[in-house]
C-alpha cells in the first residue's frame, strides 16, 4: 500500500468516525426533544421513552413509543383516591350514599380499544361488600383519550407500573400531531 493509499483510508476512516458522530449526536438532540415535547403532556408519574429510533421516528412521521404509569399518573388518569397494582389495577374511590360515605374498590383489567387505553370492570366492592362487576360497569373510567397523543398498541400491568406501547404521530419539527 503506498501512502497515498494509506493517507486516503485515514481520511475516510475519520469522515466515518465524524459521520457516525454526528448521527448519534443528532439522534440524542431529536430523542430529548420529542421526549420533552410528549411527557410535557402526560400526568405526573409518567415516563414516556422512544422504543425506536427517533431520526426514522421523524422521517417516517411516526415514533414508536413506550409509556410507564406509576400509581400517581393512575390515580390521575381514573380519578382514584387510591391505587394498587396487582393481577388487576385496583382503584378506590369514596361514594356518599343514603348509607353515608362509603370507600368504592373496583378491579379493572386494563386493555386496548380503537387505538385507545380503555378498562373493563372485573371486581367491585363496597364497604368491603362484593357488588356484582355489571352492576357498577358505570364506575370504569373513560376510555384514556390522547396519553399523551400516543395511538396504543399494547398494556401490560407490571409490579410498580402500568406499561403502555404505542405510537405518536409527528410532525417534522418533532412535535406530536394531536390535539393533548
Amino acid at each position: 500500500m503506498t501512502a497515498r493509499h494509506i493517507r486516503l483510508a485515514i481520511i475516510s476512516a475519520t469522515g466515518v468516525i465524524a459521520l457516525a458522530g454526528v448521527v448519534l449526536g443528532a439522534e440524542g438532540i431529536a430523542s430529548a426533544t420529542v421526549t420533552q415535547q410528549v411527557a410535557s403532556r402526560a400526568p405526573a408519574g409518567t415516563r414516556i421513552r422512544p422504543a425506536g429510533p427517533v431520526l426514522l421516528g421523524l422521517m417516517s412521521g411516526t415514533l414508536p413509543v413506550e409509556a410507564q404509569l406509576d400509581v400517581e399518573a393512575l390515580a390521575t388518569l381514573t380519578k382514584a383516591d387510591r391505587v394498587e397494582l396487582g393481577d388487576v389495577v385496583e382503584i378506590t374511590t369514596t361514594r356518599t350514599s343514603k348509607l353515608g360515605t362509603l370507600p368504592v374498590t373496583v378491579g379493572l383489567q386494563p386493555t386496548v380499544t380503537d387505538h385507545e387505553l380503555t378498562w373493563t370492570v372485573v371486581s367491585a366492592s363496597a364497604a368491603g361488600i362484593e357488588i356484582p362487576a355489571a352492576r357498577v360497569a358505570r364506575l370504569a373510567p373513560p376510555r384514556v383519550k390522547g396519553l399523551p397523543c400516543v395511538s396504543v398498541t399494547g398494556v401490560a400491568i407490571e409490579p410498580t407500573h402500568l406499561v403502555v406501547t404505542g405510537d405518536i404521530s409527528l410532525r417534522p419539527d418533532g412535535s406530536p400531531s394531536c390535539h393533548g
